[in-house]
């Protein structure tokens, strides 16, 4: 539904609006995601009606009938007077159910037979069309290669299950989980983790802050690992790298970008203050963003690191308008001029003379960008010998 924050806007609004109409209205006796109408067919046309024209842009759908309905996945009907429950399914209903075989952890597949089992007992309020549809399930899961041992099982627990099943999903669902969980990727050839967490649980229990933390013995959640959809199926193309590097992004020279002749196109570029080659392993210009870039004097040799969100043009351009201000203050005593700025008026070296160097681009956040720009200040040796004012985010942890 688009951004994070449409699903609740969206509840907002439709709140709001029903509870315009519903003022104007006759009432319905019940309200929610169905309505029960109590005031005869005519009129109950005319509140559909009504609603429909009540927001040029708002229109609901209706499934009107005296003597049964079908709600999400239930069946109601009016038999003799008394309300029955069956299990509804839609007539484009394909039970793919997870395939015994597939890789999956075992309390996986054992759950599924009885957890569908135990959706039928709960909505089925007849005894025959609960087994009917118990041996609909049957042989549904045989089909997808699971033990009939299983599925007998899991429906022979189902049957005998006598307590009040929706009351103890809700009861669990309002428990509050606190256990420290070991995330893997699950794989069938994986050691039993399970049983040696807690076989060692007595180790973490002989330190009193690790009790505290950890109140009983880990479990284990796993990840599944890539299927053939996610190696087969892309959501964009992917772009074949013909070139690896920093370059210009008129490489041709034709183009009018007043950067290309700044960037030579290289594949590696050096500290000048100490033993350091870095390889540039993307394809990077002066159209790339959220990148990490190094500036060289072409006179002096001394060295910029940065970093930046936009594109390397828009942050150059700034540098620019940085320097072109600070080379202008007369009286620099009290201000705070730019890297290449105060190197101008130091030592004469214009911003035209540096060489630029894409470092490395496609970071996942601002923080990850942020370390490495860290990382090459304290690598290239930059703060020390070099132009930049700051160690970076990692100032306190690396030993500069």
């Amino acid at each position: 539904m688009g951004t994070r924050v449409a699903p609740s806007f969206a509840n907002i609004f439709m709140g709001r609006l029903e509870k315009s109409f519903l003022e104007t209205q006759l009432k319905p006796l019940v309200y929610l995601r169905f309505i029960i109408w109590q005031h005869g067919i005519s009129q109950l046309h005319s509140f559909i009606q009504n609603f429909n024209n009540f927001h040029p842009s708002i229109k609901f759908t209706s499934n009107i009938s005296s003597s049964e309905i079908n709600f999400l996945d239930v069946n109601v009907k009016i038999i003799n007077g008394c309300i029955t429950t069956s299990l509804y399914r839609k007539p484009t209903d394909s039970p793919q159910y997870l395939h015994f075989t597939s890789e999956h952890p075992k309390h996986v597949k054992t759950a599924l037979p009885y957890s569908l089992a135990l959706r039928c007992k709960r909505i089925c309020s007849d005894e025959s069309d609960l087994e009917q549809n118990l041996s609909l399930l049957s042989s549904r899961f045989s089909k997808r290669g699971y033990p009939n041992k299983l599925i007998n099982d899991a429906i022979e627990k189902t049957v005998q299950n006598q307590s009040n099943t929706l009351d103890s999903y809700e009861n669990l669902s309002r428990q509050k989980h606190n256990d420290i969980s070991l995330i893997t990727t699950y794989h069938s050839e994986n050691p039993p983790f399970n049983k040696i967490l807690t076989d060692n649980y007595k180790v973490l229990t002989q330190s009193e802050k690790m009790k505290s933390v950890f109140t009983r013995a880990p479990g284990v959640t796993h990840k599944r690992l890539p299927n053939l959809r996610n190696i087969l199926v892309k959501s964009t193309l992917n772009q074949q790298v013909t070139y690896l590097g920093s370059r210009a992004c008129c490489y041709n020279r034709s183009s009018r970008c007043t950067i290309c002749k700044q960037v030579p196109t290289t594949t590696v570029f050096y500290s000048l203050n100490k033993i350091f080659k870095f390889e540039i392993r993307g394809n990077y210009n002066c159209d790339t963003s959220n990148l990490v870039y190094v500036l060289e004097c072409g006179t002096c040799g001394k060295q910029y690191v940065g970093e930046s969100k936009n594109s390397f043009r828009i942050r150059f351009n700034n540098h620019r308008s940085a320097f072109a201000k600070g080379i202008n203050v007369l009286d620099n005593t009290n201000t705070i001029l730019s890297p290449l700025a105060l190197h101008y008026n130091i030592t004469k070296h214009h911003i035209n003379d540096f060489k630029i160097y894409f470092a490395k681009a496609n970071f996942k956040d601002d923080i990850e960008r942020k370390c490495f720009e860290s990382f090459l200040i304290n690598k290239l040796d930059t703060f020390e010998n070099g132009l930049n004012q700051d160690k970076g985010i990692l100032k306190d942890y690396l030993n500069f």
